[in-house]
């Protein structure tokens, strides 16, 4: 009997020893999901997330008048944000223009070129 509580103990550290090898692979695996995990906070349009707006504080860098940006460039977006949407912003030029982005604009849209009326 003491043969087979030799072997069952044995065999019950063996299974408690962490070698490198699954150290490692755990460690490979664990830093993955953390980066996969940090990325699915990202934001930003196109993504289906959320809409996309610049940082608090953050300085809008604006085009030359008369130059039309693309609306990649605006981070234009179909859907206003919060209050500001284009119908309300100085820039837009009814029925669908506007004096900064470039094509067909939405009234309902947003861009981070946005400039409430006075």
């Amino acid at each position: 009997m003491s043969v087979q509580r030799d072997n069952s103990l044995r065999d019950a550290r063996a299974a408690s020893i962490v070698t490198r090898r699954i150290f490692l692979r755990g460690s490979l695996v664990a830093g993955a999901l953390a980066a996969a995990g940090g990325l699915s906070g990202c934001k930003g349009p196109g993504l289906g997330i959320g809409p996309a707006s610049p940082p608090a504080g953050a300085a809008r860098s604006e085009p030359k008048t008369g130059s039309n940006v693309s609306k990649t460039v605006a981070l234009y977006q179909n859907v206003p944000n919060g209050e500001q949407r284009c119908g309300a912003c100085t820039r837009f030029r009814p029925p669908n223009g506007c004096e900064i982005v470039a094509g067909r604009i939405n009234e309902e849209g947003w861009c981070k070129f946005y400039k409430a009326f006075v």
